[in-house]
């Protein structure tokens, strides 16, 4: 494995918790029913139906990013690269919802849906980038 192939693998998953991160705390503070002024609340208003399901559609749309990123560094074997990052990914959520105790009331079928949507998410954004790649290697060619 190149250092340009660990780089756009882990790079991929460093995207995701950044910009998941960012875009959660304001997304928190607009669904939540009640604005959270300690951790303990923090950890009961993510857990709420309307900020899982807002948490859902963020985690689609970074990892779609997170692939196009993904493909973008690796320059070649994009899916690849952006099938070992969901799978690093996949593997990183799940341990966290097994370890955290305040991740309990999330159900199952959630915590599947979390690593499903990234992981398809972020094959989806390397497909689009190596497609693109494709479409400008033969326009070059013609010009």
């Amino acid at each position: 494995m190149s250092v340009r192939s660990l780089i756009a693998v882990l790079g991929g998953v460093v995207i995701i918790y950044v910009l998941g991160g960012i875009l959660e705390g304001p997304l928190v503070a607009r669904l939540a029913s009640a604005r959270p002024a300690t951790i303990e609340e923090l950890i009961v208003v993510r857990n709420e139906q309307a900020v899982l399901v807002g948490r859902l559609a963020i985690t689609g749309f970074v990892g779609l990013l997170a692939g196009y990123v993904i493909a973008k560094i690796a320059g070649e074997y994009e899916l690849r690269h952006a099938a070992a990052s969901a799978v690093l990914q996949g593997f990183i959520v799940m341990r966290g919802f097994a370890t955290d105790p305040g991740a309990a009331s999330v159900s199952l079928e959630m915590r599947l849906a979390f690593v499903t949507v990234a992981a398809a998410a972020m094959l989806a954004g390397a497909a689009i980038r190596a497609r693109a790649a494709r479409i400008i290697a033969q326009t070059e060619v013609r010009s």
